[in-house]
């Protein structure tokens, strides 16, 4: 049975019993029917009236605990969405600050990494860019000199919220560094064979050559090969201590067939051999030293 029809029952034998205890009274009090019914009518309702109070009473206290109850059990519920939200809103910081201090590492080192792009990045035979030695380059970047330098916290922030940020930033401030950098042809001291090459496809890029390093061996001579108004070049690059022979002409002669180019150039750091001179010459190889001259099509 329900509990609307247990208090529907209870209210009907309440009226029940408060009848009977009005006209018991009203028997004891008075003589003859109709006063009796009178007092009996008087008494009943005076009942009803005070049990009707008591009702509205008891239903008020009711009432209001069951409010308290609710309220009791909704602000734990409101005070873990508030603490979930100052959790967010801290990790949201703690996120912002691990990526401006990883900004600033990657600043520090913008012009080597700049360099290490240009060396790593290059184009294949049917002019796909080929990222994967770069890539290499970034996760190396980010183990040995990023993740060192920042708690583990703040690392691991960037790699929940959004692993891809360094690699991202890493291009792209190289990008604002190559737009704004004065352009130079000065060989930086102590610079690699790698970057040394990089640097030589970065300085035809900017003189409007689509250049590119060939990168390590099978490279048939040819350690830049760079493409404008429809003529190839190729290029040797050489960091010697000494003079630069006849070897490295022959060797950009022979990658002149390779890559079917129509034009070669060799670039130093220093100077070359009278007999490499005179065979640069007569072959139609440019030689230059610390690219002072290049190649124009």
């Amino acid at each position: 049975m329900g509990k609307d029809s247990l208090y529907g029952l209870a209210v009907i034998a309440g009226v029940f019993v408060v009848f009977l205890v009005s006209s018991s009274l009203a028997d004891h009090l008075v003589d003859g029917f109709v006063a009796q019914f009178a007092l009996t009518f008087a008494l009943f309702v005076g009942f009803f009236i005070v049990a009707a109070i008591g009702y509205l009473v008891v239903a008020f206290r009711e009432g209001s605990r069951e409010w308290k109850r609710e309220e009791i059990f909704e602000d734990p519920i409101d005070q873990r969405q508030i603490n979930l939200k100052i959790i967010e809103e801290a990790h949201r910081k703690q996120y912002g600050n691990a990526v401006t201090k990883a900004t600033s590492i990657i600043s520090d080192h913008i012009e080597t990494l700049a360099r290490r792009r240009d060396a790593l990045i290059r184009k294949d035979h049917y002019g796909v860019i080929d990222n994967s030695k770069w890539n290499i380059e970034i996760n190396h970047f980010i183990a040995n000199v990023i993740q060192p330098q920042l708690s583990g916290d703040y690392f691991r922030r960037i790699e929940m919220r959004n692993p891809s940020v360094i690699s991202e930033t890493i291009n792209r401030l190289i990008d604002e560094h190559e737009r704004t950098r004065p352009h130079s042809d000065e060989v930086p001291p102590g610079i690699s064979p790698l970057d040394f090459e990089g640097l030589c496809a970065r300085v035809l890029s900017e003189c409007g050559w689509d250049a590119s390093t060939t990168q390590g061996s099978g490279d048939q001579g040819a350690d830049v090969v760079a493409q404008k108004n429809g003529k190839r070049l190729v290029v040797q690059c050489k960091i010697y201590t000494g003079v630069v022979g006849n070897k490295s002409v022959q060797e950009v002669l022979g990658a002149k067939s390779y890559y079917n180019a129509d034009l070669t150039a060799v670039v130093c750091t220093t100077q070359y051999t009278k007999s490499a001179t005179q065979l640069a010459q007569v072959s139609g190889v440019a030689i230059s030293m610390n690219f002072g001259i290049m190649p124009n099509p």
